[in-house]
């Protein structure tokens, strides 16, 4: 399903029946996705959408405070630079009349408020005579004015609360509203009169759910695309090795985006290290699958050391994993991974002594170089020697 389709629909019908629920796992890319439209919906003549994230927030009034601050922030920009500095002096005023009664009367209640933020003093700030609407700007510059409440579960506030103060908008004020959320994770709440009066509130507030199913191999490659490289050529290197990207992620079976690109960014210093150590690249790619295989392992906590260190861990992700190959995995890349400890030097002198065929044996070269990139010499001459190796449990 088009999530652009479905947001143009629901923000173009004139009638108004509550808000849009778009939901998703986390990490799938629904803030990525959402951002993206946003910013290319701002871009016309029609629309003015924020994004307020409600991420920590633990009170409704300082919900309202940042559906305020945006609202106020896209109206100063329609209007132009005039109504920006008569809005900016606005705050300034109440800001400094706020430190002067507190600094007058340090004692009272309203100075206790002010220094909190509380909002029974939030009238003596000329901007709160602003309400929030569902159009922005006036004249020939007026625009639709459309609210996206990002991460709904990671909010503080009582969920039954959180609904009703976006039904003040939704329904009281009639701006069209989108929900971000991931619903699994409030399926699982484990109060159940809570899940129970959230399904309840919710079939009063939303009007339609929207479950984000993304194309996961051209989100990939955009993501590719897209990345800014700290090492020279290590975009060049992502996109010919795309399919060893995609092929770790789909066998994680995870669908998360942001373990992805936590792949992708973490790997950047092993590349810069392993032209550090004079390396030909060609040989990386083992290496490149299995630091992916490890992070994303890590990270669903299915890849971590038990009674026996890994000794057992390998079969087990070799089920996983199609090219799982623990003669790959280097002590100071895993250490890294699950510990969080990166040892550059240790790295390239194990690296060096791994992968730098000009001083390897042909058998060696037969365990240590992908199948494809060896030479037929290593084959016919090293893997006689590994087999006898292998048969003699050396």
């Amino acid at each position: 399903m088009e999530i652009k389709r479905e947001v143009l629909d629901f923000i173009d019908a004139k009638e108004s029946n509550g808000a849009l629920l778009i939901t998703g796992k986390w990490g799938c890319g629904k803030s990525y996705i959402i951002k993206n439209l946003v910013t290319e919906l701002n871009k016309g003549l029609k629309y003015a959408v924020v994004i307020v994230s409600l991420f920590g927030l633990d009170s409704i009034a300082s919900v309202n405070a940042r559906v305020k601050d945006a609202y106020l922030e896209v109206n100063s920009g329609l209007l132009g630079d005039s109504a920006r500095k008569v809005y900016k002096a606005l705050t300034k005023v109440a800001k400094e009349s706020a430190d002067i009664y507190a600094a007058a009367n340090p004692d009272s209640p309203a100075a206790a408020a002010f220094s909190a933020g509380a909002s029974s003093v939030a009238s003596l700030n000329p901007l709160n005579a602003i309400s929030v609407k569902n159009t922005v700007g006036i004249g020939k510059k007026q625009k639709q004015f459309v609210l996206v409440f990002d991460d709904f579960e990671r909010c503080k506030i009582s969920r039954i609360d959180l609904l009703g103060a976006i039904n003040e908008y939704a329904e009281n004020r009639q701006i069209k509203t989108i929900l971000i959320a991931d619903e699994s994770k409030i399926a699982n709440d484990a109060d159940e009169v809570v899940r129970k009066e959230y399904k309840e509130f919710k079939e009063k507030l939303v009007s339609r759910t929207v479950k984000l199913m993304p194309d996961y191999q051209d989100a990939i490659e955009s993501i590719i695309k897209g990345y800014k490289e700290t090492e020279p050529g290590y975009i060049g290197f992502l996109l010919k090795n795309k399919h060893t990207v995609q092929q770790v992620f789909f066998e994680s079976k995870t669908e998360n985006l942001r373990s992805l690109k936590s792949y992708l960014m973490d790997f950047e210093r092993v590349f810069a290290a392993w032209k550090e150590a004079n390396i030909p690249v060609q040989y990386i790619n083992p290496v490149f699958y299995m630091f992916g295989a490890m992070t994303f392992g890590v990270k669903s906590g299915t890849y971590e050391a038990g009674a026996y260190g890994f000794l057992f861990k390998d079969s087990e992700m070799k089920d996983v994993y199609a090219k799982w190959n623990a003669n790959h995995i280097l002590p100071s890349l895993r250490n890294w991974v699950i510990n969080g400890v990166w040892d550059k030097d240790c790295f390239i002198e194990e690296a060096r002594g791994k992968y730098r065929v000009d001083d390897m044996s042909n058998d060696q070269k037969f365990l240590a170089i992908t199948f494809w990139d060896l030479e037929q010499e290593n084959i016919t001459e090293g893997m006689p020697v590994v087999l006898k190796k292998a048969y003699d449990g050396e």
